[in-house]
């Protein structure tokens, strides 16, 4: 190491020695515990007085704000407080109008009273003058009532027609003169506006000359479209057979009413076969529709070779049959005598086959079936109606057979009213059609919803119209609905619910369901129900509440029973903006009050009246019923029209809350009718309808009364059918 380095290291060492020496000779003071510990407790509570100052501002801070907000909401109180109090203020000025109004309505009914009075005095009085002036002669006093043949010449005179006044000017006085009594309805009533007149007539006019009557006023257009209505389908039963004669001796195959013929089986063939087939030669290439319906107790009256050789031998140009046969016929091997004949019964034109079967036992067997399905190549519809499932078993197994592969595939239209079972939907499922409509109408107990889902997915693109009917709950199997949910049903555009059965309530719920989604081309809902069948409780809650988007397609809504739930309209009406139609039907008062409230904005309204609706004229004018029955007494229309006072007596809402309405159609079994109250102070108020029919069970309007609405509306179309 060098000698510098080495005194450089020394006198490092010597002052590090030196340091450690002062510290030894100096150690710091000791802490005192006690003061420390004072001192840690006085900052302590400084900090816990902070904390509290904290909180307390804090606290205050927020009753602040709280104390605003409340000021804030007194001021918009006191705002709505003042603005309720200014419309109150305005109603009241409109009441004392209206009371005003009121008042000089009554001081008028008051002068119209004495005026009708003092009138019928004034015409007491002259009645009285006049059949003493034709008693007794003016001039001489003669009682000519009493002996005429001694009356003077001068009192024969006035008595007589012939009575010339300037001929015998220089013989009477002015005061013997009586004038002859002139008609008061001079004017010559026209027959062809009579509308019994007109019926009459038109009972006996041919189909073409109808048709042109339908154009020239309303009167001719009504009573021509009922009876071209029956003459729609002529019915052949035991009542008429015997007047068939009548069609074949004067044959008018130019004009042909025999478009469609219903037969109704409950004769023997043999007695009428001459007539029958003389009838089917002339009029059956002319037939488009054939219905053939033959009772289980009529079974003995008809024969497979009748059937063959009168019915279908001259159906050429039939488009739909339908059959209801009895098992002696449905059950043999075969239609024709031949099990393997040369020729077959081939209709080009028909495209809808239906297929009745109501019997327990027997019913149409697989072979027949496919005979039946053959004879139209181009069928498009097949409708089946059983109880038997055994039937239904065996009609699916004739449509899915090999002969028949072509006419299953082009098959659009399938209606099952019949108890479809999971055997079923999956034969169903491997059959390849495409189908635009599709009827389920009694789904059994063992079907599930996975089944249903999945045959609905095959069609998920051209299904169009789809109908459901019920599910068989059984409590001791299954005591819950079927709840099923729908593809996206690109196409589908009506759903109907009709009756159900299992017991007498909707046991189909679609759910969950989303318009937008799964069906965005939807148009019309319908739930129907058979008449003369008992209403049940519907649910409608899975098509008016569940859906997060309304249904903006949906133009017609179809509900003929079971609303009973006021809340459920103004849903319908949230839910279906755009809503045209609207049909309704057996239900209660306050329902068609909501009806009138919410649906203010539809074109098309349909009512089917039930024995519910006591006050009919009431529910429409929204006018108590009382009220209606004065005014339709006094006769007073024109006067609460011309005093204003209908917002005054109407107190409910009614059908005039309907601007928008275009067509209206009344009809159904009321336990009151419509009078000429509802013509003049609700009808004829709405200024947009074009089109009235009304049934004439439900109403009793004068023809003042049409006269009325003919002038006040622009009607095209007013029918009392």
């Amino acid at each position: 190491m060098a000698p510098e380095d080495q005194n450089e290291a020394d006198n490092i060492e010597n002052e590090n020695d030196e340091a450690e020496n002062n510290n030894n000779n100096n150690p710091p003071p000791r802490l005192n515990i006690q003061q420390h510990q004072v001192q840690i407790n006085r900052y302590q509570e400084q900090i816990a007085a902070l904390a509290a100052i904290a909180e307390a501002e804090e606290s205050f801070l927020g009753t602040i704000s709280n104390l605003n907000h409340q000021n804030r909401r007194l001021e918009e109180k006191i705002n709505e407080a003042d603005a309720q109090n200014n419309l109150l203020q305005m109603q009241l000025k409109v009441l004392n109008k209206k009371m005003e109004n009121l008042e000089n309505f009554m001081v008028t009914l008051d002068e119209m009273k004495e005026d009708d009075a003092a009138g019928n005095r004034k015409t007491n009085h002259e009645n009285n003058r006049q059949e003493q002036r034709m008693k007794n002669c003016p001039k001489c006093g003669f009682d000519l009532q009493k002996d005429p043949a001694k009356a003077p010449a001068s009192a024969l005179l006035c008595r007589s027609d012939s009575f010339n006044r300037e001929d015998f000017a220089d013989i009477l006085p002015e005061s013997c003169y009586l004038k002859k009594r002139q008609s008061v309805d001079e004017e010559a009533i026209n027959p062809m506006i009579i509308d019994l007149i007109v019926a009459k007539i038109m009972e006996h006019l041919p189909t073409s000359e109808l048709l042109k009557c339908r154009q020239v006023n309303n009167l001719w257009n009504t009573e021509a479209s009922f009876c071209l209505r029956q003459r729609h389908t002529f019915k052949l039963n035991f009542n008429n057979i015997e007047t068939i004669t009548q069609f074949t001796a004067n044959p008018s195959t130019s004009d042909c009413l025999f478009t469609r013929l219903k037969i109704d089986l409950g004769f023997v063939i043999n007695p009428f076969r001459n007539y029958l087939e003389e009838f089917f030669k002339i009029y059956g290439p002319h037939m488009t529709h054939f219905s053939l319906s033959c009772e289980e107790e009529f079974a003995n009256r008809i024969y497979t070779e009748e059937f063959r050789a009168i019915f279908l031998s001259y159906l050429a140009n039939i488009e739909e049959i339908e059959l209801s046969l009895p098992t002696k016929i449905t059950e043999r091997p075969s239609l024709y005598e031949d099990p393997r004949p040369r020729s077959r019964f081939v209709f080009p034109f028909m495209t809808s086959l239906i297929l009745h079967q109501f019997d327990n036992a027997g019913g149409y067997n697989v072979w027949f079936t496919k005979e039946l399905l053959k004879m139209g190549p181009n069928l498009k519809s097949l409708r089946v109606e059983t109880h038997n499932k055994e039937v239904m078993t065996r009609i699916l197994l004739a449509l899915g057979d090999r002969e028949c592969r072509t006419i299953c595939s082009q098959l659009k239209h399938l209606f099952l009213d019949a108890y479809v079972t999971q055997q079923h939907l999956e034969m169903l499922s491997q059959f390849d059609f495409q189908l635009k409509s599709l009827q389920l109408t009694l789904l059994t107990v063992e079907v599930t919803k996975e089944c249903v889902e999945s045959f609905l997915q095959r069609h998920r693109h051209t299904l169009e119209t789809l109908i459901l009917g019920d599910y068989q709950k059984r409590p001791s199997q299954n005591n819950s609905p079927l709840i099923v949910r729908l593809p996206i049903m690109t196409s589908l555009k009506h759903i109907k619910f009709v009756d159900p059965c299992f017991p007498d309530q909707r046991n189909v719920i679609l759910s969950p369901l989303s318009y937008a989604v799964q069906t965005p081309k939807l148009k019309s809902i319908s739930f129907d129900h058979e008449t003369g069948k008992p209403t049940g409780v519907h649910l409608f809650s899975d098509l008016f509440n569940s859906s997060p988007s309304p249904c903006e397609s949906l133009r017609e809504l179809r509900i003929s029973h079971g609303l009973s739930d006021m809340t459920l309209i103004a849903a319908a009406a949230k839910m279906f903006p755009n809503l045209e139609k609207l049909q309704v039907g057996n239900v209660n008062d306050k329902i068609l009050q909501e009806i009138w409230t919410h649906f203010d904005f539809i074109l098309d309204f349909g009512l089917e009246l039930c024995p519910s609706n006591v006050n009919v004229d009431s529910i429409i004018t929204g006018i108590p019923f009382e009220v209606c029955k004065k005014i339709q007494e006094r006769n007073l229309y024109t006067q609460v029209e011309t005093l204003d006072v209908l917002d005054i007596i109407r107190t409910e809402p009614s059908i005039c809350n309907m601007s928008k309405l275009r067509t209206l159609r009344i009809e159904g079994l009321p336990s009151t009718l419509l009078t000429a109250v509802s013509g003049y102070l609700a009808l004829s108020q709405m200024k947009s309808l074009t089109s009235v029919s009304i049934k004439s069970d439900v109403a009793t309007l004068s023809r003042e009364c049409r006269r009325v609405l003919g002038e006040r509306l622009n009607l095209t179309l007013f029918e009392l059918f």
